[in-house]
């Protein structure tokens, strides 16, 4: 993660410099999915006759619906901060969701959207911000998950959608009513630093779960965001001459983002390609596999690469404001760390005001934490 901060241009570190070769195994694995799939099920000249055939102003609406996604993303974390007692300006959410943009999309799994929480630590305690992010994941999976049951559904498959339905009961109701059993299996065997990002976490989930209007909205708003990436790959399979329904889109799409998730590839690439044009295949064989995987190429470059690339000035204005990130970018222990310790483990609560978020403090809030300790 520490790796992807050298746009910046500073040399590396030792650390740096390893966490750079496993950039380059991914790399690797990303473009071997794509030889993969390219030289064994579809012909190069194909793919190439694909692309041409997508018309350039065809993508206008996919591109304007990625830039919708993106504003809700951020409205989306806020209002989850805000859940968590933190209150934060919608500027100051969008610039940390921008700014990290390119690390979010140059790191497997987008693991790099943590380093939101570091952006706004002066004003949200640092762990209250990964214990925010990694909440806004979590609920995405069940977001996946209502998505695909509802394209089972359509297409007639039923046992698929009970089973989908149940396991998002399963997981919803292990995240948000026994958050406390979950770390505790969880943690088991755990170091203390694991230990202690998951008790943040914990309490994350606690509060959250009491704040019922913003979880809801956040749930809400979750459920929007991926209609809109469906969305965006509808348009695109148009623009690629492929009429596929939105019910059989519903129904391969989440199945295929959740793999993209497993840290492959970059942005999901050949992974996320592949399960979707395999699913679609066998949903409606009658599709051009040139022209669908034309259209999910497309996808990544409208909704990561071109925001990371707008999000580079905004990614270095951070760095270059933020001491701290600077030394992460270059592979070095933020200083006092000892202090950056105590604030990443601390997720102050509001045991008394159930669902009422606290007042923002600033780091005052974590010094009152500490001595309630």
């Amino acid at each position: 993660m520490q790796a992807a901060w050298h746009f910046a241009g500073t040399p590396m570190s030792g650390s740096s410099r390893l966490r750079a070769r496993r950039s380059l195994l991914v790399l690797a694995a990303t473009l071997g999915l794509l030889g993969l799939l390219v030289g064994r099920f579809i012909r190069l000249g194909d793919l190439l006759a694909a692309f041409g055939r997508i018309a350039p102003a065809s993508l206008v609406l996919p591109f304007l619906l990625s830039g919708a996604a993106l504003f809700l993303s951020a409205f989306r974390w806020k209002t989850l901060l805000r859940g968590l007692g933190h209150g934060l300006p919608y500027r100051s959410c969008l610039f940390a969701v921008i700014a990290t943009w390119p690390i979010a999309v140059l790191t497997p799994s987008r693991s790099g959207d943590a380093l939101r929480a570091a952006l706004v630590r002066d004003r949200v305690p640092l762990a209250a911000g990964l214990g925010s992010v990694f909440v806004e994941k979590l609920i995405d999976l069940q977001s996946l998950g209502v998505l695909l049951a509802a394209g089972a559904v359509a297409n007639g498959r039923y046992p698929l959608a009970v089973v989908t339905l149940a396991t998002v009961a399963v997981f919803w109701v292990g995240l948000f009513q026994a958050p406390e059993a979950l770390r505790r299996v969880l943690s088991s065997r755990a170091g203390e630093q694991l230990h202690a990002r998951l008790e943040a976490t914990t309490r994350s989930l606690s509060r959250l779960r009491r704040a019922r209007g913003p979880l809801g909205a956040v749930v809400a708003m979750s459920i929007a965001a991926w209609l809109l990436t469906a969305a965006i790959v509808h348009e695109l399979l148009v623009a690629a001459g492929q009429d596929v329904p939105p019910s059989d889109l519903l129904l391969a799409w989440p199945a295929a983002v959740v793999a993209s998730a497993i840290p492959l590839a970059f942005s999901g690439i050949g992974a996320r390609d592949g399960v979707f044009l395999a699913l679609l295949a066998s949903i409606r064989p009658g599709i051009d596999p040139a022209a669908t995987l034309s259209a999910t190429l497309l996808y990544p470059l409208l909704t990561s690469w071109t925001f990371a690339v707008i999000g580079l000035p905004f990614a270095a204005r951070a760095v270059a404001a933020d001491p701290d990130l600077r030394r992460w970018r270059d592979g070095r222990p933020p200083r006092r760390q000892d202090q950056f310790r105590k604030r990443s483990s601390e997720c102050p609560v509001n045991e008394n005001h159930a669902g009422v978020p606290e007042p923002e403090t600033g780091r005052g809030e974590d010094d009152r934490g500490l001595r309630a300790r």
